[in-house]
């Protein structure tokens, strides 16, 4: 791989090199690795499948032609494992009909062989970039759900506000009402009995909503606290 500039990379990242070439294996670990990255190569498809399965890579370099196989066979276990990585295709046998091939599979760039240093960092780059802004596009979209939820959590809780408020308010109003009767002397003995049964069943209503409300408040809390 002819050498070139480095440019810094934003963030340290794991990338997995796949290539039959010693040469090209260790050439993209020397232009990588100083910018922080941490580089972990294979030379054929069944080291690759290994090193996927048993690891987790930001970005992926591979080879299209392997000792075992085609490298595009393992952009779809790939993104099945990590929707979000990156997989760049390296070949020496570059055509735009292998370029639309690797793309339609999910590959992310197409680096044709004999690359310089500077091309493979502007490629690499240019997909962590890609993968950081999907991350964040998920985080808002998360954010954004989760937003939605606390709304209809409030909206929720202000109408139990309101369903309890008036739930609590119409017993006691009844039993204040049958105590202006009593102290103004419109109930008589005959229906005094009566009366206070009303008094207590309502105050009764009163107690146990008080006691459904703390009961929820308990649970409430004890979730909270998982």
């Amino acid at each position: 791989m002819a050498t070139g500039h480095t440019h810094a990379a934003r963030t340290e990242a794991r990338i997995l090199v796949i290539d039959d070439e010693t040469g090209m294996r260790e050439g993209c670990r020397r232009a990588l690795a100083p910018l922080g990255h941490n580089v972990d190569t294979a030379a054929d498809l069944s080291q690759g499948r290994v090193l996927i399965l048993a690891g987790s890579y930001d970005l992926y370099l591979i080879d299209v032609a392997l000792p075992d196989g085609s490298g595009l066979d393992l952009i779809d276990p790939i993104l099945k494992q990590d929707p979000d990585a990156i997989c760049i295709i390296m070949t020496g046998f570059g055509s735009v009909e292998m370029a639309v091939e690797a793309v339609r599979r999910g590959a992310y760039d197409f680096l044709s062989k004999p690359f310089t240093s500077d091309e493979l960092i502007v490629a690499v780059n240019q997909g962590l970039e890609r993968r950081r802004l999907k991350a964040i596009e998920a985080q808002a979209v998360a954010l954004a759900r989760e937003g939605e939820e606390l709304r209809q959590l409030d909206r929720v809780k202000s109408q139990l506000m309101v369903k309890v408020a008036h739930e609590l308010r119409a017993p006691v109003a009844a039993v204040q009402s049958y105590m202006n009767l009593i102290q103004a002397g419109y109930i008589s003995q005959d229906e005094m009995e009566a009366t206070l049964a009303r008094i207590q069943q309502r105050l009764q209503e009163t107690l146990d909503l008080v006691s459904d409300l703390l009961e929820l408040a308990q649970l409430k809390q004890a979730q909270d606290q998982q």
